[in-house]
């Protein structure tokens, strides 16, 4: 076993550590535990959450400090047993389960309450000790929605509930259901104080009694506003009540009030903070008037006065080496399976050491496999790494590592034809689309996934590994999302299902979870400082640790028709040079739609500036900055490398602006010091059987405005032969003798012009080469990575 590697923090892919400890700071808990509600008794504080379709289900954690919790017990194991919480029959719960709790302590017991969607209805568990249980549950229908109960001085116990307008019940004193008769409205609408403009009606209500008076926390949504929180007052809890908005910040709502021991008052809400999920804030609150006034001058603030935050690690996520001593738990809290698991197929004890899944029946999607087991991911930026042995699988077989949510991304192996591969899936688009496989020839095998949330970027990002040491990019970017069909933060997953046949297992060494990430990945930067999807970048460095990284940047092709297919020219050209030693950049530029020659190479020129104006901020070194793309991106390479200092260029009547405004980095250079054009068209006059122009409805004609035959100036500037003298950068030209889509010849008369400059390299020609496949090969790759090398000094 592997055991070292779990304890190794040598993922060398330069690792940026967070910042050193602060004192406690908002959000409180940065991942996703949503609906809380909390109570003190004496110095210690509780609260639970929400996990709705988790199992197991109703998460109660524990703080001495109200800023480091920690997870302490389950309200449930399995909340029913039921084909939509086992994901039988094709059926699920994804997004319901149980939602909201109620946490109270009355009389030396603990009780908590909840309701469920799936099943229709009403729960309470009670406990003498929150911490270890034993639970004794009763449950009732209906479902309650979001419902607050509270132990009146008059002996009787209420509950209140609904959406806009609110109920007030009576419960029975064993809490086997409501008392028939006792149901009244409480508020018409409990909205009203945010106006009559409301997306969402109040719901969510906790009751408190302080000072004699009883307060209802709601949130309510304003159309066009924000989440708010509505607080309502009254003597008596049957009302009357008056209400007012007592907070607005950042959608910063929903939850109520607790108190410390020594007299200081606060608020706990959360805010709806994109993929990481739901996530707690605290607010200090002050009494005026005998109303809560919260927040710091109306908002929440980014420091708190308690202890400083230890961290979210181990408390409420941890690593796991799969080991367990005599008395531990099999799993521990931070693990939940997604939906109700098959105990059956799952072991700690079948490979001492190892989380063993074993598949049990043939699945038709990856969201409706069994035994799923799964963790918080955690913001501002984690990693989830794990060790895996892949010795059992059996045909069609498919077991890793997962970014979960609707829109989910998976990295593993998968068995295909009697061989295994690696592979990544995206499953961020309309049907999941296996991005890059990669045959494995060993058993064991390591995999990792990193979360970048930092201004609700949210990345997901995809490596594997050989040795547990080294690591490779694979596939594209998740772009993660939280959507309201799961209702969940992203979680990592482990899993492994079968498509052929059962029986198969994968041993699962270690999962390590780290609130760092490499930062080798940079996804969607702008290098225009605006909100175009053509004028962002993402930049890829190799995991060698080093300080910085000469540079290629990567144009793809798309007959100029696209602005963001900057993940396609990395997956084609991007990893030798990766594993060349260089930092990639792949770029977007505006597409033929959006805007005319010459904006597109305006764009290529304001992401070199960029390049070199960020360069200490992204590790790169601009000593060394070459250029390529494949067909038209392959064009727009070459005219950057023709065009290094000339800013414009006229010939006849048309006269182009070539280095253009965009971005605010025009006083640093836009040149470029080596170019690999692959099959890229140069000469527009001769596309047509290399020897005319294409006609009105070409790609040439939508990028220029106009036809071919009527604009031959333009073309003649469109042209990276018209620009060429003797101090621009050398060449390497890359062309098939069979494509059909940009003629041989295109090469043949641009190398010709570079050669008789002193500027060709060297001019390959594939034989049979297609436009991409075949051309795109091991040789051809080599080519390119080892002139850039040669070039760069490397």
């Amino acid at each position: 076993m592997r055991k070292t590697l779990f304890f190794l923090c040598g993922l060398l892919c330069c690792i940026l550590p967070l910042a050193a400890q602060k004192p406690a700071t908002n959000p409180v808990i940065y991942a996703d535990a949503p609906d809380m509600s909390m109570l003190r008794v004496g110095d210690t504080y509780y609260m639970s959450s929400t996990t709705m379709h988790m199992s197991p289900g109703v998460p109660i954690m524990k703080s001495k400090d109200l800023v480091n919790w920690e997870l302490v017990n389950y309200a449930y194991d399995t909340l029913a047993d039921m084909p939509a919480m086992n994901l039988d029959n094709g059926e699920n719960t994804y997004g319901r389960g149980s939602w909201a709790s109620c946490l109270r302590y009355h009389k030396g017991l603990y009780y908590l309450s909840t309701f469920a969607q799936t099943t229709g209805k009403t729960y309470f568990y009670t406990t003498k000790n929150l911490e270890k249980g034993p639970w004794k549950c009763t449950e009732f229908s209906p479902a309650y929605h979001d419902h607050s109960f509270f132990f009146d001085e008059d002996g009787h116990i209420y509950m209140i509930y609904g959406n806009g307008k609110l109920f007030l019940t009576e419960l029975e004193s064993d809490l086997s259901g409501v008392k028939p008769g006792t149901e009244r409205v409480l508020l018409e609408n409990a909205s009203a104080p945010a106006g009559d403009k409301i997306m969402l009606g109040a719901e969510g209500s906790q009751l408190f009694k302080v000072n004699g008076k009883y307060y209802l926390f709601n949130i309510t949504w304003p159309r066009g506003g924000v989440r708010t929180v509505i607080v309502h007052r009254a003597d008596k809890i049957t009302g009357p009540y008056e209400g007012r908005v007592v907070f607005q910040d950042r959608g910063i709502a929903q939850g109520g009030l607790v108190d410390t021991p020594d007299g200081r008052w606060f608020a706990y809400l959360f805010e709806d903070c994109g993929a990481v999920g739901r996530i707690p804030y605290l607010v200090p609150v002050e009494w005026k008037d005998g109303w809560p006034v919260l927040g710091v001058n109306g908002r929440a603030p980014a420091k708190l006065n308690l202890p400083d935050s230890r961290g979210l690690i181990p408390g409420i996520v941890n690593s796991d080496d799969f080991n367990r001593k005599k008395g531990e738990r099999a799993l521990p809290l931070v693990w939940q399976w997604n939906h109700n698991p098959d105990n059956s197929l799952w072991s700690l004890s079948a490979r001492k050491g190892y989380m063993r899944l074993t598949t049990g029946r043939i699945e038709t999607s990856f969201t409706q496999a069994k035994n799923m087991l799964t963790q918080r991911t955690i913001g501002p930026v984690c990693t989830g790494s794990i060790s895996l042995d892949v010795s059992g699988m059996k045909e069609g077989d498919f077991a890793g590592l997962s970014l979960f949510q609707r829109k989910y991304g998976q990295v593993g192996v998968k068995v295909t034809d009697g061989r295994k591969y690696i592979v990544m899936v995206n499953g961020g688009y309309e049907k999941p689309m296996e991005v890059e496989k990669v045959p494995l020839d060993q058993s064991v095998v390591y995999f990792k996934a990193e979360c970048d949330f930092r201004n609700r970027v949210d990345k997901g990002y995809f490596y594997y590994s050989l040795d547990g040491n080294h690591w490779k990019v694979i596939g594209n970017v998740l772009n993660m999302e939280y959507t309201l069909p799961h209702f969940m933060g992203y979680r990592f997953a482990l899993f492994n299902y079968a498509t052929k046949e059962t029986g198969g297992y994968a041993d699962f060494d270690y999962f390590k979870i780290e609130d760092r990430i490499s930062d080798c990945r940079r996804a969607d930067i702008s290098y225009a400082d605006d909100k175009l999807e053509g004028h962002k970048l993402d930049i890829y460095l190799p995991d060698t640790g080093k300080p910085s990284y000469k540079v290629v940047v990567l144009i793809y092709g798309s007959a100029w028709f696209a602005n963001n297919m900057k993940q396609a020219a990395f997956q084609a050209l991007g990893k030798p040079l990766l594993d060349k030693g260089f930092a990639v950049v792949s770029i977007n530029h505006r597409s033929s739609g959006d805007a005319k020659f010459p904006a597109q190479i305006n764009d290529v020129k304001a992401a070199i500036r960029f390049i070199r104006a960020n360069a200490a901020k992204y590790k790169l070194d601009t000593s060394f900055i070459g250029i390529t793309g494949f067909s038209s991106g392959g064009h727009l390479a070459s005219l950057a490398g023709t065009t290094n200092g000339v800013k414009s260029y006229t010939v006849g009547t048309e006269t182009v602006d070539l280095e253009g405004s965009v971005g605010a980095y025009s006083s640093f250079s836009s040149s470029v010091d080596a170019v690999v054009d692959w099959f890229g068209p140069i000469d527009m006059t001769r596309m047509e059987n290399c020897n005319t122009t294409k006609g009105g409805d070409s790609p040439e004609a939508a990028l220029i405005g106009g036809s071919p035959a009527d604009n031959l100036d333009m073309l003649a500037l469109l042209n990276p032969v018209t620009y060429i003298d003797k101090n621009d950068p050398k060449f390497i030209v890359i062309h098939g003798e069979a494509d059909t889509v940009v003629p041989n010849c295109q090469s043949m008369f641009f190398s010709e012009a570079l050669k008789r400059q002193g500027r060709l390299d060297e001019f390959i020609s594939v034989p049979d080469g297609q436009h991409g496949p075949v051309t795109f090969n091991e040789n051809t790759f080599k080519k390119m990575t080892d002139f850039f090398a040669k070039e760069a000094g490397m």
